[in-house]
C-alpha cells in the first residue's frame, strides 16, 4: 500500500525535499508523515519492501526511511542494497531491535540508524541534517 501526503507547505514544490518511508506500523506512518510534511518533505509512505521497490521504479527520493522490522521474508538491512541499485539515496534505519540496529551501523548501506521507540524531535532533527 502507497500513501502520499501532499499537505500544503511554505516552500515551493519545486524546492521540495522527498522522502520515501517504508514503515508497516500505521500508528507510527501517521506520526512520522505529519511530523515530515510539517517540516516541509513531501512525505511518499509504503509498508513493504515490494511497494518500496515499486516507488523506486517510479521516483528517486531525496531521503528514505527505513524500517529494518518488516514482515516479510526481507528485513530492512536486505532490502537496503536493492533499494541503493535503484537510486543513490540516503537511507536511514529504524528499528526496536538492538541487534538489527547495531548491524545496519556496521552495514555500508545504512547512513543512520534511528532507535524505536523515538523522540520525534530528535528523528526530525537528524533526516533534516541528512537532508541538508
Amino acid at each position: 500500500m502507497m500513501h502520499e501526503s501532499m499537505k500544503a507547505s511554505s516552500r515551493t514544490s519545486s524546492t521540495r525535499r522527498s522522502i520515501l518511508i517504508v514503515e508497516d506500523e500505521e500508528y507510527i506512518q501517521n506520526i512520522l508523515t505529519e511530523g515530515l510534511t510539517d517540516e516541509g518533505f513531501a512525505v511518499t509512505m509504503v509498508d513493504s519492501s515490494r511497494a518500496a521497490l515499486e516507488t523506486l521504479d517510479r521516483q528517486h527520493p531525496d531521503i528514505v526511511l527505513l524500517d529494518l522490522m518488516l514482515p516479510e521474508e526481507h528485513n530492512g538491512l536486505e532490502l537496503a542494497p536493492a533499494i541503493l541499485r535503484r537510486c543513490s539515496v540516503p537511507i536511514i534505519a529504524m528499528s526496536a531491535s538492538h541487534k538489527l540496529l547495531q548491524e545496519a551501523e556496521a552495514s555500508p548501506w545504512i547512513t543512520a540508524t534511528v532507535s524505536k521507540p523515538f523522540d520525534l524531535d530528535n528523528l526530525l532533527c537528524k533526516v533534516q541534517r541528512i537532508a541538508a
